[in-house]
């Protein structure tokens, strides 16, 4: 078992990570990124349409 799995059995993060709250919650934060993201695509040159399907 690597110190990354030992860490999780520790803390119990694997169960937690099956949780409805953790994914709403790693959903929301990757979709403020991408919202994060969207005036730097713009600014590299990609259209709006091109930074809609990213």
């Amino acid at each position: 078992m690597g110190l990354s799995n030992e860490i999780e059995s520790m803390f119990g993060l694997s169960e937690l990570k099956q949780t409805k709250v953790y994914q709403e919650a790693k959903q929301e934060g990757a979709r403020q990124e991408k919202l994060r993201m969207i005036p730097v695509l713009l600014k590299l040159g990609l259209s709006v349409v091109e930074t809609a399907k990213e």
